[in-house]
């Protein structure tokens, strides 16, 4: 379930130029959907393993891990 709350702050962090991105084991056209809506470009769905995108992101990204902030619903997913 998608909260509005979230919405809004994704919105906000991408006006302020703030990359955001989406990591997740699950695999739903509901989420691309929603990323697409909320202007998330980067989108790693099927995830097993979260570091591996996360490493990945960070390359893509040119970002010390020192640079990245983490929302999430679980500590598990923190990398």
């Amino acid at each position: 379930a998608f909260n509005v709350r979230d919405g809004y702050g994704i919105r906000c962090a991408l006006t302020a130029g703030s990359e955001v991105a989406s990591i997740t084991g699950r695999k739903a056209k509901l989420l691309e959907d929603r990323c697409e809506t909320l202007g998330i470009t980067h989108l790693y769905q099927g995830q097993s393993d979260k570091l591996i995108a996360y490493r990945q992101l960070l390359e893509k990204l040119a970002l010390a891990p020192e640079n990245v902030a983490y929302v999430g619903d679980d500590l598990i997913d923190w990398p």
